[in-house]
């Protein structure tokens, strides 16, 4: 039995992405703490991939979201 495991074939965890249901609940916990910090470390993506998110053209409906907000981010 070979137990080698090339860590190529690992599939990296989807949180690494901003699916449409990690933004829904970021902006779920930016309207409950008022906190972009806090919002981010819940989904655990950075504050600085919220702030990246809302400049890319995909992230509009995001960043209109962010606007909304009680704290913007």
């Amino acid at each position: 039995m070979d137990d080698t495991h090339n860590p190529a074939d690992i599939p990296a965890p989807g949180s690494y992405h901003w699916t449409p249901t990690l933004q829904r609940a970021f902006l779920e916990h930016l309207a409950a703490t008022g906190s972009v910090k806090i919002a981010a470390v819940r989904v655990s993506m950075s504050p600085s991939a919220v702030y990246q998110l809302r400049q890319r053209a995909e992230g509009a409906a995001f960043h209109l979201g962010c606007s909304a907000a009680p704290r913007r981010c």
